[in-house]
This record gives C-alpha cells, sequence and structure tokens, in this order.
C-alpha cells in the first residue's frame, strides 16, 4: 500500500452524515429564514400601534391600537413585548447558528487544520480541537517560517504547508517549498513529533510528488494537475502508486 493512501486511512476513515457544503447551505437558509421573521415580527407589531409624536416629531409614547367594538382588546401587542418578541427572534439566530457551530463537530470530520497567521491563540485552538475528539492540524502560508510553530509542535497531529498562495486553483508551485518540508521534518524530529503528518497544498502534480515526499512530505493535495488531466482517474491513480 502506497504512504498517501496509507494516510488517506489513517486520518480520513470515514465520510463525514452530511456534507459540510450542504450544511453551511442549510446554516444560511435557516438563519435568513430566522431575521426574516424577526423583521416581519417587528414591522407587524409596530403597525398594530400608534405613535404619540410631540413638536420635535419625536416619539414619546406608544399607545395599543384600540379594538373594533364588540372584540376583546389584545394586551400582549405592546411596546415591550414589542421589544421582548424581536429580542427573543434575534437571539434565537445566534443559539441557532451556535447549535449548527457544535453539530458541526459531530458530523464525521476527523481532522480540523487552521492557519497559524488566523490564531492569536494558536496553542489554546489546537487544545479546543483535541478537546472535541479531533486530530489537530496548522497550516502555514509560502510566507511563514516553520519555526513559528516549535513551540507546539508535540500538539499537532498534522502540519500543512501551502506550497501556493490561497486563493485560487492551477498556481505554480513555489519551489521553495522542498527546502521548507526537509526543514520542517528535521524540526519535528528534534521536537520528538515524530508521527506528525506533513501536507503539500498547491501546485502538487506528477513532475514534483516524488521529490516531495522524498522531502519528508507524507500527505499531497493535488487539485487542478488531477482534474485538468485528460484522464483524472489515470492522473489519480498515478499519484497515489509513487
Amino acid at each position: 500500500m502506497s504512504s498517501i493512501e496509507s494516510i488517506d486511512e489513517i486520518l480520513l476513515n470515514h465520510q463525514p452524515a452530511l456534507p459540510s457544503s450542504r450544511l453551511s447551505l442549510l446554516e444560511q437558509a435557516m438563519t435568513r429564514i430566522f431575521l426574516g421573521l424577526a423583521v416581519l415580527l417587528l414591522l407587524g407589531l409596530v403597525f398594530q400601534n400608534e405613535m404619540v409624536w410631540d413638536d420635535g416629531l419625536r416619539p414619546i409614547i406608544w399607545e395599543p391600537v384600540e379594538a373594533d367594538a364588540g372584540e376583546q382588546g389584545d394586551e400582549g401587542y405592546t411596546p415591550e413585548n414589542t421589544a421582548i418578541y424581536t429580542f427573543g427572534l434575534l437571539a434565537s439566530v445566534v443559539v441557532f447558528q451556535a447549535l449548527f457551530r457544535t453539530l458541526n463537530l459531530h458530523l464525521g470530520a476527523d481532522v480540523l487544520t487552521v492557519h497559524a497567521e488566523a490564531c492569536t491563540h494558536l496553542h489554546r485552538t489546537l487544545g479546543a480541537i483535541r478537546a472535541a475528539g479531533m486530530k489537530a492540524g496548522v497550516a502555514l502560508n509560502p510566507h511563514t517560517p516553520v519555526e513559528s510553530i516549535r513551540d507546539v509542535a508535540n500538539d499537532l497531529d498534522l502540519v500543512c504547508l501551502m506550497s501556493v498562495n490561497p486563493g485560487f486553483g492551477g498556481q505554480s508551485f513555489i519551489e521553495r517549498t522542498y527546502a521548507k518540508t526537509r526543514a520542517l521534518r528535521a524540526m519535528l524530529l528534534e521536537e520528538g513529533s515524530v508521527e506528525a503528518h506533513i501536507e503539500i497544498d498547491g501546485g502538487v502534480g506528477l513532475g514534483n510528488a516524488k521529490a516531495l515526499v522524498e522531502a519528508g512530505a507524507d500527505v499531497l493535495v493535488a487539485g487542478s494537475s488531477v482534474f485538468r488531466a485528460p484522464d483524472p482517474m489515470q492522473a489519480a491513480l498515478d499519484l497515489a502508486t509513487l
């Protein structure tokens, strides 16, 4: 079995119950529904009341609209309740999003990778990932030195070296990545993090995959070199059998 196939078996041994893209779309749709209901509720309750204006055209009191003759007035439509109802519905949006983010940790993800550049407290973030039952990874942009993560080396299960600048596919591989991969592997060994995986993401293809593995990488991310190939399936097989 090839090294890349072994990594897939170790790190990604089952699929999420619901793809994250579908989850994200569902979250967005439900959030918009809740926000829409909040706006409609606010407008509906506002127009159920009459405002009394002072000379400066500022609302000073709110008065419930009188019910038609023979009907009992609805005491629920008061200015105070208007604010309470609207605040409650808006708060439900926050709770709903928090619930989705919590569920997202239990839908099959085994590894969560964060960018070091985006984390003010990287050690704390990695600890939270592991506490959630996942393997913790960190990604480094091309300009970020590997020494920046030496102090958390033993808290890492995976380091992703970006070999292009993040943003779009099809970019050229940054040649400096070979030396950076060797330096990272050496640093991890020095710190005793012998089981941490090194992932290379960006510009990976048959022309550089073997050299990257020899430099110390054991997880390769290939996009354009596979999906833009005349035969994507064969391109993927060729990479997997290096």
